[in-house]
């Protein structure tokens, strides 16, 4: 922009009527098996196209609209199900798998009279992704009764059963840290818990 407009007389924040509109259209498919037998299980599939030409919040100038606009798919899938064991211990297992965030290489440009340096998206969004998730949990649980009105259950949880270490953040600038993870899922997680009821 000119340089006639720098300076604080025109680094104030304004408020201004937009017309954007985000949109999100889902397909799910879903099966449920009631308890039967000793066991249960339900199952889905879903599928999200984005319609994004902005994201929450982002300032309304021409540069962030450059490589921003989010048209990709998210599919997710989960299962579930729970047996009775003998001496009526309940197990139950979850899965879930979930298609990797969009992402964009960007580069920091630099030489600017106005402004000195910016940070752009060389790419579309969703150029490349972030690894799919796919993630295991897994619940132990018994209840014992202990009077009319009075029960204990005891319950084993465990997150990430498989101990897995997908990246769930890393750097998308151009240049030595490129692709590097900053954030990767928690590991194995053992959790037990008592549960009085009266």
């Amino acid at each position: 922009y000119p340089a006639a407009l720098g300076g604080l007389a025109n680094s104030a924040t304004m408020v201004v009527p937009a017309d954007g509109k985000q949109r999100f259209k889902t397909l799910e498919v879903a099966g449920t098996r009631r308890m039967a037998g000793g066991w249960q299980a339900s199952a889905s599939i879903t599928a999200t196209k984005a319609d994004m030409p902005f994201t929450d919040e982002q300032a309304d100038n021409p540069n962030t609209e450059i490589n921003t606009y989010n048209a990709t798919w998210e599919t997710t899938t989960k299962l579930s199900g729970g047996y009775t064991l003998p001496f009526d211990v309940v197990m139950a297992a979850t899965y879930e798998r979930r298609s990797g965030t969009p992402q964009a290489s960007n580069y920091q440009f630099a030489g600017g009279q106005t402004i000195r340096t910016i940070a752009l998206n060389i790419e579309p969004l969703g150029t490349i992704n972030l690894p799919s998730t796919n993630l295991w949990n897994m619940r132990f649980a018994k209840r014992v009764r202990l009077g009319p009105r009075q029960t204990v259950e005891a319950r084993f949880d465990f997150f990430n059963i498989f101990n897995a270490n997908f990246v769930t953040a890393r750097s998308t600038r151009v240049g030595p840290s490129y692709l590097v993870p900053s954030n990767i899922i928690l590991p194995r997680i053992l959790q037990m818990g008592v549960t009085y009821d009266f």
